[in-house]
């Protein structure tokens, strides 16, 4: 929801524009994060950022459960597609 915040440990950059001479640019990947910052919970989401604009999806169905500080590959999976 729109009062829900997220104290963000660590942001996956999965793909990024690889040409600087692009006029297009982006970043997207996955942002893990927690939801209070009192409990050793850790979650992530897909995230975009592209052209000045920093696109979060909502909804629970993609919020992943982390269970380790450092995620593994598997993180690499579900980040947003063009």
């Amino acid at each position: 929801s729109a009062d829900e915040s997220y104290f963000v440990y660590l942001i996956w950059q999965e793909d990024w524009t690889s040409n600087p001479l692009s006029r297009s640019k982006y970043i997207k990947g996955k942002l893990v994060y927690q939801t209070s910052p009192h409990e050793a919970k850790y979650f992530s989401r897909p995230y975009a950022y592209r052209d000045g604009v920093l696109s979060i999806p909502a909804g629970a169905a993609l919020e992943e459960d982390i269970h380790e500080l450092m995620p593994s590959n598997s993180i690499q999976r579900n980040c947003i597609m063009d």
